[in-house]
């Protein structure tokens, strides 16, 4: 019996490692959406509910000219830094990016009017030794620029 307990106990903590719940706030939209994230394999899903312990954040990462930096040394481009932890893979830095979008006509005769549609990505990412190691696009918005996120387990 004790040998089963045992084994749970392992068989959850292997699972647990490489799982990152993540609820990512869109404040203009007032809308929560919820992933589960595996670090080992770079993929998300969504969830109904993500609840746990908040995984508590570092501040090793800066962002300098638009790039998400470590000790002077450029990662990825990135706007904001929307929260950032310790994993057992390296760090987990979830990050918000904007590009200008012409992806249809409208949006096109509005870049050539001078006034782009900016398109707000979220992504998570997951870096060791300040090498990018995966990197996994959570959420694409036009004009939205005011996003939280918080990582837990």
């Amino acid at each position: 019996m004790k040998l089963l307990a045992i084994a749970c106990l392992l068989v959850a903590n292997i699972a647990y490692a490489g799982e990152i719940k993540i609820n990512l706030y869109e404040r203009e939209a007032k809308e929560t959406t919820k992933f589960l994230f595996n670090t080992k394999s770079s993929t998300a899903q969504k969830l109904e509910n993500a609840n746990g312990a908040e995984i508590p954040k570092i501040n090793r990462y800066l962002i300098k000219n638009y790039k998400l930096t470590i000790d002077d040394k450029p990662i990825t481009d990135a706007i904001n830094i929307l929260y950032q932890c310790q994993i057992e893979d390296g760090d987990l830095i979830i990050v918000r990016d904007e590009y200008n979008s012409i992806s249809n006509p409208f949006r096109l005769l509005a870049f050539i009017a001078g006034h782009p549609t900016q398109v707000s990505k979220v992504k998570v990412l997951v870096v060791k030794n300040g090498v990018l190691k995966s990197e996994k696009e959570l959420a694409s918005k036009a004009s939205s620029y005011d996003w939280e996120a918080k990582a837990l387990r």
